[in-house]
């Protein structure tokens, strides 16, 4: 039976309430729309040059013809892409290590207002004492996707850790991922039918009320962005940085599921080069040198750690 008929989730933006203050205030551009209807012309743009007819890859993708909603369905696309293709890769968000591209990263903090899809409110409807009207403030993508998280899996107690987690002072997103780690009721399944859907509502939100962040997305211009991180094989390429075979999607080791949400921002929310604060060519040096600087840490966190 396709996903959607078995009540699969919908994949439209949440709305945002009128008041963001005191956390990133809405941007002018309208509402993101839904990436259902959107992300087959983001798979042609970024698919276009290569050997392959796009509607064949849309036809291979269930329920949505073309956004992959699942986990198998997102497998299916990059093992579709065999030959070299222009990748934009990343990891970390220390900017001091990783340079211009850290702000992609889900452990970047930046408050922000987070509205909480309805259809995940219907599954724990207790958190409505914490929300403001049906939005919270979080200060990293990261919070969003763990809140999201324990709704799904109706665990309040979860829930309530996260988000007083999220709001200490000292906040570390490392602890915030390590509470969602610890979620009751946890269903494997049911997660890697969900996780897409709640991977693309935290990114596309942050971006769209983070507008000072939008640069980042502006510089990785076309490309498939990539997170490159050898130990994550679900929300990362299971890679290196500058690791040989990164330009080949089908030789990822890992799904990128937060690569495809950042690509979903980036063509929602139309993102263009003009937002870039850089020259292409500034970024590019920078970018360079904060993946050499970068690989070498983790290479060297590795050998140590064998």
């Amino acid at each position: 039976m396709p996903l959607a008929q078995r009540g699969s989730p919908p994949l439209a933006i949440a709305a945002a309430p009128m008041a963001a203050a005191p956390v990133a205030a809405a941007s002018s551009l309208a509402e993101p729309q839904s990436p259902r209807s959107l992300i087959l012309a983001e798979l042609t743009q970024m698919f276009g040059d290569l050997p392959m007819d796009t509607s064949a890859i849309a036809a291979g993708m269930p329920a949505t013809r073309g956004m992959p909603t699942t986990v198998s369905d997102l497998k299916e696309l990059w093992q579709r892409i065999h030959r070299p293709v222009a990748v934009y890769e990343f990891y970390g968000h220390g900017e001091a290590t990783w340079g211009p591209s850290a702000p992609l990263s889900n452990f970047w903090q930046s408050p922000f207002l987070f509205v909480v899809p309805a259809v995940l409110l219907e599954r724990l409807p207790e958190v409505r004492a914490h929300l403001q009207g049906t939005a919270l403030r979080v200060n990293c993508s990261e919070t969003a996707i763990m809140l999201m998280k324990a709704m799904l899996c109706r665990d309040f107690g979860g829930f309530v850790r996260i988000h007083e987690a999220d709001q200490s002072g000292a906040l570390d997103a490392a602890v915030v991922k390590r509470l969602g780690r610890g979620i009751a009721n946890f269903v494997q399944q049911e997660w890697d039918e969900w996780v897409i859907f709640v991977a693309i509502q935290a990114v596309t939100q942050k971006f769209h009320r983070c507008v000072h962040l939008r640069h980042c997305l502006a510089s990785t211009g076309t490309r498939i962005i990539a997170e490159t991180v050898a130990t994550d094989r679900n929300w990362a390429t299971g890679s290196n940085p500058l690791e040989p075979g990164n330009d080949r999607p089908c030789s990822w080791r890992g799904l990128n599921i937060l690569g495809l949400a950042l690509m979903v921002a980036r063509y929602t929310l139309k993102v263009e080069a003009s937002q870039m604060r850089l020259t292409p060519e500034e970024h590019q040096e920078l970018h360079r040198l904060g993946l050499q600087r970068g690989r070498a840490k983790e290479l060297a966190r590795q050998a140590k750690a064998q």
